[in-house]
């Protein structure tokens, strides 16, 4: 691709007892955990009905107490 990086980018990897294979297997799924994350904070954002089924999922399942489970998002005080 014509692209150069600079050397200084490699050294943490080459710092490691990991085969480089095993460091940027580890850092592309580093990057897709990011990606997917992302997608999935704007999509419950512009879908509120989404957030709203997932509190429920929560609640239902005991991850959230009741008052945190209520109201529009912001902590209670």
């Amino acid at each position: 691709m014509g692209v150069r990086v600079c050397p200084c980018l490699g050294t943490l990897g080459s710092k490691l007892p990991l085969p480089p294979a095993v460091v940027d297997g580890l850092l592309g799924g580093f990057v897709v955990y990011c990606a997917v994350g992302s997608v999935c904070l704007l999509l419950l954002r512009r879908f509120p009905e989404w957030r709203e089924r997932l509190r429920a999922l929560a609640l239902d399942a005991g991850l959230l107490n009741a008052a945190a489970g209520e109201g529009d998002g912001e902590r209670p005080q």
